[in-house]
């Protein structure tokens, strides 16, 4: 098959072996002159695959071009390439999310996270119901691991919010803080989880007595929406 100097393709005699692939290719690239990209350039291509195994294969099997998207069945979310690598960009359904959180051991307690994408921005919500073996083992190391990472200016970032209800008692709201990293040209990956103090001024770590003593019962959530970065 020969290709003109406006990118469009004409067939040759080895062509005529497989008519159905010959015509694929003469209609792709009709479609990329008549999109005035030039030669050598084309149209970006929408896939759909089952799984990412069968999404991994589509650099070999069609030539991937930045721009080009697809969507995977099994997780049910669009990502698109971006001349190195597929991204996500857009979920068609809630994510399950493990919690990411390394001062709290959920046990026997349950917990359910769910996680979407749209473009850069992330939203993630969900709750754990405390049980009876459940650790809350907080303090200035805790961090909850974000999903995707994000930059922040300065040296922190809102990231979203945190709730806390005692079980017939009382109910908190904290603030989840994005951790800068000591490079600022690397993406934050971790945040804070905070709550105010009774009896001091400030925010202070979530632990195992703060805002109150934790028990079987009691619920954590969280509420976070930030551009990732």
């Amino acid at each position: 098959m020969q290709t003109l100097a406006n990118g469009v393709k004409i067939p040759d005699s080895a062509d005529l072996v497989d008519p159905v692939a010959m015509l694929s290719e003469l209609s792709k690239s009709y479609s990329d002159a008549i999109g005035g990209l030039g030669a050598g350039k084309r149209q970006p291509r929408v896939y759909s695959v089952a799984t990412q195994t069968e999404k991994n294969g589509l650099a070999t099997l069609a030539g991937l071009a930045k721009g080009d998207q697809v969507f995977v069945e099994d997780t049910a979310w669009w990502e698109i390439y971006d001349g190195s690598a597929w991204s996500i960009w857009l979920t068609t359904k809630a994510i399950d999310w493990p919690l990411a959180h390394t001062g709290i051991q959920v046990g026997n307690g349950t917990a359910r996270f769910s996680y979407s994408v749209n473009g850069d921005l992330i939203t993630l919500t969900g709750s754990l119901l405390v049980g009876s073996s459940t650790t809350m083992n907080g303090g200035a190391s805790a961090r909850l691991i974000l999903p995707f990472p994000m930059w922040i200016n300065g040296s922190v970032s809102q990231v979203g919010t945190c709730q806390a209800y005692k079980y017939q008692g009382a109910y908190w709201t904290g603030s989840v803080v994005g951790v800068a990293s000591a490079n600022s040209s690397v993406p934050a990956t971790q945040a804070m989880t905070m709550f105010d103090q009774a009896s001091a001024a400030g925010l202070g770590y979530l632990s195992g007595t703060l805002p109150f003593a934790w028990a079987a019962g009691d619920v954590f959530s969280l509420n976070l929406r930030y551009r990732r970065a």
